[in-house]
């Protein structure tokens, strides 16, 4: 009998992972590998053992098979709940949205999946502003061995500490979640360091550009004035160990006083940037010291004709011999200067390398000298962008390409045989490559090196290091590499974290996001879905797997959804449009549930505006938007209309908002709804107000906003989280968004250190999600949305 029992439990852990395998197809192929492997093991356990009982019966020992099998089915069904075993939660290291203007203006969750609806075109992982990569393919490191960095906040530079480890600078502000400064340290398990705590530029505007070790000392660079208030002029030298100042050296330089770029040699530290003096003595953007005493050398004094803007430099010979630096930067002809290094630095005799346009970046490579900037052509010969050039005059070295480059370029690295180059580009020697390329300089063709940044580089940042771990760490101002392309609507899985397959390409942005019963709605101002006929605007989604349901809503050729609501019986969308499936309806329209064709008894023609904001509460729909009418009756910007047909028989609000409504929210048999309205008829409070079903009665609010209301979202709690465009309530300084105790008719504290706009709030119950266009939120790198425990409210 034991020995059946076993087999059972065998059998009904098998039968729960085939179960497993069919509840989400994006978790899928993942369990059906277990399931092979629990096969196998399955067998190994019946033939040596023939279903014998377990040594141990208790569940809750390490080495009992029923705390292995426990384990096992946590981890596939992500069960945290209290217990003795191990618990593994969802949304672990959850990609976000990334890049440039991006915004999510829709959410929806369930169990095992995340929809994102917005303005955007990248997809990634929250990686930061700092990344670690594989320099043969650019993919981030495996997380096991260094997980995302998670800075916060732009980074120019990152350097190599040689043991492993990193410095970066920047302009950021967190790291990990903890306030970091602009110079931080990160050890070789990718963990800031807590014992490096260097002063840092108080002044918001002041960052850190570039970096050098040398020793024990860690020399930086930048547009700073001061280091904690201590007075640096753009540059510094720090304790590598502990990042404390060093106070016995202070060069003072003039005019911009600005570093850009360092770098070293046997005996010297070179600094270029803007500067025209530094100690009194007169050096024009260009300077070094000695390294063995930190002294200016007082000597060497290349001869600028005037204080020019030096972006980098770099360290060589020419074709002669002669040991020089090549200066590029924001200058005139000849754009490209070499000086000897011996000497005053005089102009080395026969360079004359002259681009059409400004160089950012250089790099010596064997007897070839590699440029990159924002020129189309060297000495008249055709180079886009990037170009490598002898080491006698200047010219395009005979037998290298033009690498047709489609855009600028900004920083480069040269390990071993390869360069990396950032920049603004998306197409290198005709491969796509979005602002990050390797290309082997042996051949001269672009490597698998591929990063896909989410953002296009800056001048002065991507520069990059290779650590003594062979890991190619970029610092920019993106905050994910490795992403893919979805276009303003896009499914996450809650299992792995990442992007689904699921790609719809919409080519206008998603407002709306809801589930009713087996399926999802999606509205917004796209002209098709899945490129399907008549699925403008608005669309019905089997919840299974997001196919199109049948339903043809066919919203006129230029719709503009903003919100809908689903019954029994009815799909009511409401937004700007003036027809669906050819029959004329005004702003607002009624389609039957079971069929999707339009009610067409049911008329609620919306006019003098559009319709914002939709509740179906009972019999009725409140309907809120910037109209003059609707549903035959004279009422302005908010009414309640019959479910049933669309009419109103009368004027039900007595008090009118005099401008748009754009939210409202049930809770507790009450009304709560915003919008642009800063008073009204009988509305005492602008913006917010309330409505008692109880009473049928508008109820003067206790909150005070200075600005719009976009949305309003209510915990069964009482929580109402409000999100606008107010920087204030009741006086108190809250910027766009805040959570209101509705029943103790309070203002809670929460107010979350945030980067970006917030555009709304949604929840299951057990989860809120925040969404918008932020890429940090509570000092952490979040790319659009974050989810967040109802408990924590």
């Amino acid at each position: 009998m034991k020995k059946t029992k076993s087999c059972w439990a065998q059998f009904v852990c098998f039968y729960r992972l085939h179960i497993l395998s069919k509840f989400s197809k994006e978790n899928k192929l993942f369990v059906n590998i277990l399931m092979y492997k629990y096969i196998l093991s399955l067998f190994f356990f019946t033939t040596f053992s023939l279903c014998s009982p377990p040594k141990l019966s208790n569940a809750c020992d390490p080495s009992s098979e029923s705390y292995l099998q426990t384990t096992l089915f946590r981890f596939l069904t992500n069960d945290t709940s209290p217990g003795c075993w191990p618990g593994f939660a969802k949304d672990f290291n959850l990609w976000g949205v990334h890049g440039p203007g991006m915004n999510i203006f829709a959410s929806y969750f369930d169990e095992t999946r995340i929809l994102l609806g917005g303005t955007f075109n990248y997809v990634g992982p929250n990686v930061g502003n700092v990344a670690v990569l594989n320099p043969s393919n650019g993919l981030h490191v495996n997380t096991s061995e260094c997980n995302y960095v998670d800075v916060a906040g732009n980074a120019s530079v990152a350097i190599s500490d040689n043991q492993g480890g990193f410095y970066i600078g920047g302009a950021f502000t967190t790291i990990q979640g903890q306030d970091k400064f602009k110079i931080a340290h990160i050890l070789p398990n990718c963990k800031l360091d807590p014992n490096f705590n260097p002063p840092f530029p108080i002044i918001t505007s002041r960052y850190v550009m570039t970096m050098m070790l040398d020793g024990n000392f860690l020399y930086v660079g930048g547009t700073f004035t001061e280091l904690n208030n201590i007075t640096r002029s753009g540059i510094a030298r720090l304790n590598a160990i502990t990042g404390e100042l060093d106070t016995s050296w202070n060069p003072t330089l003039g005019g911009s006083a600005i570093v850009y770029v360092m770098k070293k040699d046997t005996n010297y530290l070179y600094i270029a940037g803007n500067f025209d003096g530094v100690n009194g003595n007169t050096r024009r953007s260009i300077a070094r010291f000695q390294l063995s005493d930190g002294s200016l050398d007082t000597i060497w004094n290349p001869n600028f004709a005037s204080v020019e803007t030096i972006r980098d430099l770099a360290l060589g010979k020419l074709s002669t011999a002669t040991d020089v630096v090549i200066v590029v930067g924001d200058f005139s002809t000849p754009r490209i200067y070499a000086f000897e290094t011996s000497g005053v630095g005089n102009g080395a005799a026969g360079w004359n390398s002259s681009p059409d346009g400004n160089c950012n970046t250089v790099q010596f490579y064997q007897d070839k000298i590699i440029v990159g900037g924002n020129f189309q052509n060297i000495n008249g010969t055709a180079a886009n962008y990037l170009a490598i050039l002898d080491n006698t005059v200047g010219n395009v070295a005979v037998g290298t390409p033009n690498f047709d480059t489609n855009n600028e370029i900004h920083s480069s690295l040269v390990v071993n045989s390869q360069i990396y180059v950032f920049g603004r580009f998306t197409s290198i020697l005709g491969t796509e490559r979005n602002y990050g390329a390797g290309i082997d300089l042996n051949t001269y063709t672009v490597t698998e090196f591929n990063p896909n940044f989410s953002i296009e580089s800056y001048v002065d940042t991507h520069k990059a290091t290779l650590t003594t771990k062979n890991w190619l760490v970029v610092p920019g101002v993106f905050t994910s590499v490795n992403g893919v392309t979805r276009n303003n609507i896009a499914e996450i899985s809650r299992i792995t974290g990442k992007v689904t397959d699921w790609n719809q390409n919409l080519d206008g942005p998603v407002l709306k996001i809801k589930a009713y019963d087996q399926k999802i709605y999606v509205a917004g101002s796209f002209t098709n879905f899945s490129g399907e006929a008549k699925t403008q605007g608005f669309v019905a989604l089997n919840q299974a797997d997001l196919s199109l349901s049948s339903e043809r809503f066919d919203i006129d050729t230029t719709p503009f959804i903003e919100d809908f609501e689903v019954s029994p019986s009815r799909v009511y969308a409401g937004g700007n449009f003036n027809s669906a499936q050819g029959i004329t309806r005004t702003n607002m329209v009624a389609f039957l549930k079971e069929t999707g064709t339009v009610d067409t008894a049911w008329d609620a023609t919306v006019l003098s505006g559009g319709v914002s904001s939709i509740l179906h509460v009972g019999d009725f729909l409140f309907v809120g938007g910037g109209f003059g009418s609707i549903g035959g009756i004279s009422a302005q910007n908010y009414h309640r209309i019959s479910a049933s047909n669309g009419t109103g028989a009368s004027l039900f609000f007595s008090e009118q908002p005099d401008n748009s409504v754009t939210t409202q929210y049930l809770w507790n048999n009450k009304i709560y709804f915003g919008g642009t309205f800063p008073i009204g008829v009988g509305i005492t409070t602008p913006y917010f107000a309330t409505y008692n079903l109880s009473t049928n009665s508008y109820e003067p609010s206790l909150f005070n906003f200075n600005a719009q209301i976009n949305q309003i979202r209510i915990l069964d709690n009482g929580k109402a989280f409000v999100v606008g465009n107010f920087s204030s309530i009741n006086t108190t300084n809250l910027n766009q968004f805040v959570v209101l105790d509705l029943v103790n008719n309070t203002v809670t504290d929460y107010n979350p250190p945030r980067f970006g706009d917030i555009r709304g709030v949604y929840d299951d119950k057990k989860n809120v999600m925040i969404y918008g266009g932020f890429v940090q939120f509570n000092k952490h790198v979040q790319g659009g949305f974050t989810l967040i425990p109802v408990s924590q409210y």
